[in-house]
């Protein structure tokens, strides 16, 4: 029977360790000063460092500088509170940036002291891709929004100055034509309705600016 609980706790340490380290996810177990004391392959391949130089690295400073006390924050907040979780970037030994989301929970000892942290670490590279093509799709979606708002108060304005400019149009034309006016008024009446010509084509442009589709007309 001892025989027998033996192999079985072989091979559940056996299987323990192969999920350990074929798990794609980081796995990491820290001590109570934020050191690194074991972890799976994945967090080698993924900041290039040797299990060397992993061995006893204070997991601040797997994150670049402006990020180190948001790893430290979390790692008090688990000690504390029970969990933790926060999203920063991995730095990796080239100088690489790769984001990350990182979760944490205690690491307790048979006599349920906390002796330090374990948690997982997941590369959301895709993840923020998405959600920055997203964000300039929605930029652009507003900025179209802007312009077609301003292209329909373009086109209102073209309208409401095109009826009173034909009317003075009309009106400096009748009285140019009107006899016993000197040459001195015709040619300014003349001027004014070149003017109120000139001023017809700029809203003519304006109206152009604003041109519904046939689906805005249906």
């Amino acid at each position: 029977n001892r025989r027998q609980v033996e192999e079985s706790l072989s091979r559940a340490l056996c299987e323990q360790n192969t999920i350990f380290s074929a798990n794609p996810d980081i796995i990491y177990v820290a001590d109570m000063q934020a050191r690194l004391v074991k972890w799976n392959k994945s967090l080698e391949t993924a900041t290039g460092y040797s299990p060397e130089e992993l061995m006893g690295k204070k997991c601040d400073s797997l994150a670049p500088p402006n990020e180190g006390a948001m790893v430290a924050a979390t790692f008090a907040k688990t000690l504390r509170e029970g969990k933790g979780e926060v999203e920063i970037h991995l730095l990796c030994k080239s100088g690489a940036l790769i984001p990350y989301h990182f979760n944490a929970v205690p690491l307790r000892n048979e006599r349920g002291e906390i002796i330090g942290c374990t948690g997982t670490g997941h590369d959301i590279t895709e993840r923020k891709q998405a959600e920055n093509q997203l964000k300039k799709v929605y930029e652009q979606l507003i900025h179209s929004e802007k312009l077609s708002a301003l292209g329909k108060l373009t086109g209102s304005i073209a309208h409401e100055f095109n009826n009173p400019l034909y009317g003075i149009k009309n009106i400096m034309e009748q009285t140019r034509d009107e006899i016993g006016l000197s040459k001195e008024i015709r040619d300014l009446l003349s001027l004014a309705v070149r003017e109120c010509d000139r001023m017809a084509g700029l809203v003519r442009k304006l109206q152009g600016f604003y041109k519904p589709s046939d689906d805005a007309r249906t």
